[in-house]
C-alpha cells in the first residue's frame, strides 16, 4: 500500500520514517517540499498522505486544500510541531483526517495511519462519488459532472469501466480487463440495482 510522506525534516529523520514504514509493509513516496508532494500525489495516487505544515515552496495547508479540491476521500494526516489549537482546527477544517503533534513516536504515527485507513475502508461503500481529473463520478446514480460543463448520464457499462481506469491511472489497461468476464456481473448488478423501483 502506497503512502506519501511530505516532511520538511532532516534527511536522517525522513529516512528513518521511510525505513520504519517499509518494515510495516508500506510502499513510501517521500517529498521534501509542498510542490513535490502535490506532484507526487497527482501522479502516483497514494492511499494516504502525511503532510508537514511548514514546508518550502508550498505549505501543508495549501497542499491539503488542493488535494481536497480533487479528492474528498484520500486520508490526510498532518504531522507538525505547529500544535497550537488554532493550527489543529485549521488543519481539520481544511479536510485533514487527523493531526499528529511533534514530537511523536513511530508507533503513534503507525496507529494514526492505520486508523485513517480503517475509516476510509469503512466509508468506501457509502462514498457517493470520486474525482477523476475534471470528472466527478456518482456511481450509484449513473451520472457524472464535468467541471464547468455540466452533467452527463452514464450507462451501467461505463460505470463499471470508469473505476477500473481510475484505479490504473497513467497505465494502459488491456482490452481483456475491460471486456473480461469479471466485469460483466458488476455491470449487470449496477444496471439492475438502478432499475429497481423505490
Amino acid at each position: 500500500m502506497r503512502l506519501l510522506v511530505a516532511e520538511d525534516a532532516a534527511a536522517v529523520t525522513l529516512d528513518a520514517m521511510d525505513t520504519f514504514l517499509k518494515t510495516e509493509g508500506f510502499d513510501t513516496l517521500l517529498a521534501k517540499d509542498g510542490k513535490e508532494a502535490l506532484s507526487l500525489c497527482e501522479s502516483s495516487r497514494p492511499y494516504l498522505v502525511c503532510l508537514d505544515i511548514m514546508m518550502p515552496q508550498m505549505d501543508g495547508f495549501e497542499v491539503c486544500r488542493r488535494i481536497r479540491k480533487r479528492d474528498d476521500a484520500i486520508p490526510i494526516l498532518f504531522l507538525s510541531a505547529k500544535n497550537e489549537e488554532v493550527d489543529v482546527l485549521v488543519g481539520l477544517e481544511m479536510g485533514a483526517d487527523d493531526f499528529i503533534r511533534k514530537p511523536f513516536g513511530k508507533r503513534e504515527l503507525l496507529a494514526g495511519i492505520r486508523a485513517a485507513l480503517r475509516r476510509q475502508e469503512a466509508g468506501a461503500n457509502t462514498r457517493p462519488a470520486f474525482v477523476m481529473a475534471h470528472l466527478t463520478v456518482y456511481l450509484n446514480e449513473l451520472r457524472a459532472e464535468i467541471e464547468g460543463e455540466g452533467e452527463i448520464e452514464l450507462s451501467p457499462r461505463e460505470v463499471a469501466i470508469i473505476p477500473l481506469l481510475h484505479e490504473h491511472v497513467g497505465e494502459a489497461v488491456h482490452r481483456d480487463a475491460l471486456l473480461g468476464a469479471r466485469l460483466l456481473p458488476r455491470v449487470a448488478h449496477l444496471g439492475s440495482a438502478h432499475r429497481q423501483d423505490p
